[in-house]
């Protein structure tokens, strides 16, 4: 819900109930609303697929997307 205010995201990703769930967690990082410092730490949470949808999110601040792009190469990198 791109409705709710950045104060009501940071309490629902500081609840540790929520923060276990991995559909919170990729929703959260996905809302355009939800405060930049929280998302960041966020990122490594989120699989391969998901991390590469983020990639080509317009919705979502610049340097979320181009840290979700560097996070998605180094992932790479490490398989190989």
């Amino acid at each position: 819900m791109s409705s709710l205010t950045d104060e009501i995201l940071r309490l629902i990703a500081g609840n540790r109930n929520f923060r276990k769930n991995y559909t919170v967690v990729r929703n959260l990082i996905n809302n355009p609303k939800a405060p930049l410092d929280v998302t960041m730490h966020m990122l490594p949470m989120l699989n391969a697929v998901d991390l590469k949808r983020l990639t080509t999110n317009k919705n979502v601040p610049e340097t979320l997307r181009t840290t979700a792009i560097k996070l998605q190469r180094t992932r790479s990198e490490l398989k190989r």
